[in-house]
């Protein structure tokens, strides 16, 4: 939440909108004994069977340790890619400092072979970054940790939606996965103007929500009032996209839907073409898109896809469809029951023989006949 905070104001004074900076949180900086770093950090941390506490010689010169979840990170990779070139020799690396004070610089740019990492003096900052994935490198001596992204989480492969599925159109949906969901929206959004932004969620959880707009396209005020809602959020945990949308939604109480969903990476797309903001949570296979408008509830990408005479008309007949279901049980209901000579005589006889056995009133029969529908709907 503070992170999308700050978001929140960089965006406003970047549009030259003043607004005032919330005060820096305290920070607890790192000591140069490597014993005393780690028994703060596992006090923060806890008891857990999956934490991780490999003690090794950098070098074979100082102690050092790696701290991280086995349940978030590839071990291989670990082994492979960090322990191994850590624990050689220093007489096997050419221009090894002689000093601390430039290892964590050696170690970045000559031994580790990692894409995303950075260097930390806040112990504060750690916790909470081990269990987001991350590996932290302490080194007896040093009172600066190494930051490293390993973070590998099984998730499922990208495959159809099984609630949007097309005729015509990509069979590609989001999965829970927030990197592959990204990944999908780049592929087909390959502009310099689209924006990412990205930040915790959650008192407790500390879910990464992504916000994703066109700069070019998207209104200042639009975005800016999408991460007020989000940086306003207060709860112990985001798990779902839904959660999301209870909270920036207008009318919480309305049943009409405010917040349009989707599970398919075209659709956002051709939202954002549209100037329209897209909200996705990890570990959730559905974006929002805001705002949402009458008429989006009635389109599919077939309508887009197909001839635009065929998609004016299959959309035509959705709102006559939408129409049918709204009016007719009403109008069914006053004809039977208060204006039965409007019906043609013959229809008129043919409907009271078929309602002849029927117990309840005309009303009754008809909302039991709605509420049937719904339950059948919903077992399936």
């Amino acid at each position: 939440m503070q992170a999308w905070k700050e978001k929140y104001i960089s965006y406003i004074q970047k549009q030259k909108q003043p607004y005032p900076a919330p005060p820096e949180p305290g920070k607890e900086k790192l000591s140069l004994s490597l014993s005393a770093n780690l028994e703060r950090l596992l006090n923060r941390l806890g008891q857990s069977s999956d934490l991780v506490v490999r003690d090794f010689l950098l070098f074979g010169r100082y102690g050092a340790a790696l701290v991280f979840f086995s349940s978030l990170v590839n071990q291989e990779q670990i082994q492979e890619h960090i322990l191994k070139p850590l624990m050689a020799r220093s007489d096997d690396h050419p221009g090894f400092p002689d000093n601390l004070a430039g290892l964590s610089h050696y170690i970045w740019n000559t031994a580790l072979q990692v894409t995303q990492g950075t260097t930390e003096e806040d112990l504060s900052a750690l916790p909470s970054g081990i269990v987001k994935g991350q590996l932290i490198l302490l080194i007896e001596g040093s009172a600066e940790a190494l930051v490293l992204d390993m973070r590998q989480v099984d998730t499922r492969g990208v495959e159809q939606p099984q609630t949007e599925q097309v005729i015509r159109g990509p069979r590609e949906g989001y999965v829970e996965k927030l990197e592959n969901n990204l990944s999908l929206l780049r592929y087909r959004l390959q502009s310099t103007d689209f924006r990412i932004e990205i930040s915790p969620i959650g008192a407790r959880t500390q879910s990464r929500v992504a916000l994703c707009y066109l700069d070019s396209l998207a209104g200042p005020k639009l975005v800016a009032e999408v991460m007020r809602r989000i940086s306003m959020i207060q709860t112990d945990g985001i798990i779902d996209a839904g959660y999301i949308e209870q909270f920036i939604e207008d009318q919480p109480l309305s049943p009409f839907p405010q917040v349009q969903s989707t599970e398919r990476p075209d659709k956002t797309v051709a939202a954002l073409l549209e100037g329209r903001v897209a909200v996705l949570v990890d570990g959730s296979p559905f974006a929002l898109i805001v705002p949402a408008l009458f008429n989006q509830f009635f389109q599919t990408v077939d309508d887009y896809t197909e001839r635009f005479i065929m998609g004016s008309l299959i959309r035509i007949i959705r709102l006559i469809a939408l129409a049918f279901s709204l009016f007719f049980p009403a109008l069914y209901v006053s004809v039977i029951s208060f204006n039965p000579e409007l019906m043609p005589t013959d229809f008129a006889v043919a409907i009271s023989g078929g309602r002849a056995g029927v117990p309840f009133p005309a009303v009754l029969e008809v909302l039991i006949m709605e509420g049937s529908m719904e339950v059948l709907r919903e077992a399936t």
